[in-house]
């Protein structure tokens, strides 16, 4: 007989439904002899089927079960109503498990589920997905294939048993990588970076909307000038701070993140080309394609500014509408 051995994850799936309705597991094991698994659940009567979709489950499984210690209830997670969440997973339990996870709030979020990139593309073309649960690998193709069907404004949280496609995840602007089984609390903090990452919502009152004949003062240690918006010709982030270059290839730290920048900066003017980049569309004299990169150059400067696989259609976008494509190398 074929002596095959298994990454586990049916162990970890089963210890978390266990948990989830206050139970534990158990085993005891010997090298070369069997393993004896036991699971013990609590004899006290379910939970309703209403309170399920609500804050009560979560508080009702710390309260009733004997075999939990902790009688502390979690933190209610604080994201707004409504959003569109799309669920991309080959395996109908775990959909069904993250289902169950986000629901568990009663957030009054609408959940679309797909079990191949095909059925999630279509899905796509439909609705406009605030948020994208996306694992890696699915029969039909890789999951990062579903990103040119989903707009640039969706957040997506790539899923995955291993950690080899995290790098690649985060270089295509995702939001978070989330190794499975994946836990309640870790799904949750998640989608608040997701929330976080959302544009936001508009108010009654909106803000003004920068204009490029607008200033600001910028102090370094050899001088104070005015900058106007016009002359910026990229932002670069460093973590909660900014480097901002101007006109005449001078430059400063602020303390404003590219996010911010993104609020406020004249969208038809200024465009987001990487998760760590802003550049003025002004300043663009070029773009290069190597090596399945694509690398963009701005007026009088040798140094190439990288573009995101998935921010990349959204620039060639922008450009066509502009008529401002610039010769490719």
């Amino acid at each position: 007989m074929e002596n095959r051995s298994g990454h586990g994850l049916g162990l970890c799936i089963v210890k978390s439904c266990v948990e989830l309705h206050g139970g534990s597991l158990e085993f005891t094991s010997m090298p070369n002899q069997r393993t004896t698994f036991r699971v013990h659940l609590p004899t006290q009567p379910p939970v309703p089927q209403e309170m399920r979709s609500s804050t009560a489950v979560a508080h009702a499984l710390a309260t009733v079960s004997p075999a939990s210690g902790d009688k502390s209830s979690t933190p209610v997670m604080q994201t707004p109503d409504g959003l569109k969440i799309l669920i991309l997973d080959d395996d109908p339990l775990v959909r069904s498990m993250l289902v169950d996870m986000l629901q568990s709030r009663g957030s009054g979020n609408s959940l679309h589920e797909a079990s191949t990139v095909t059925e999630a593309s279509n899905l796509a073309r439909d609705q406009q997905f605030d948020v994208a649960f996306v694992d890696v690998n699915l029969p039909d193709a890789s999951g990062f294939e579903l990103l040119k069907e989903l707009p640039a404004k969706t957040a997506v949280i790539f899923m995955s048993n291993a950690d080899e496609h995290a790098v690649q995840a985060f270089d295509c602007e995702a939001v978070d990588y989330l190794l499975k089984p994946i836990s309640t609390e870790r799904l949750h903090k998640a989608l608040e970076r997701a929330c976080n990452r959302l544009p936001a919502r508009p108010t009654a009152r909106p803000a003004a909307q920068s204009r490029l004949e607008d200033s600001f003062v910028v102090k370094t240690m050899a001088e104070k000038r005015l900058v106007k918006i016009r002359e910026i010709r990229n932002i670069a982030a460093y973590g909660e701070y900014s480097w901002v270059y101007w006109e005449e290839g001078k430059g400063a730290m602020l303390r404003k993140s590219l996010k911010q920048w993104q609020a406020e900066l004249p969208a038809d003017q200024f465009v987001r080309v990487h998760r760590r980049a802003i550049i003025n569309l002004a300043f663009l004299d070029r773009i290069q394609n190597q090596e399945g990169h694509t690398q963009l150059y701005l007026k009088n400067s040798q140094e190439p500014i990288e573009v995101s696989s998935r921010l990349a259609p959204q620039l060639n976008r922008r450009l066509k509408s502009l008529g401002k494509l610039p010769p490719q190398a």
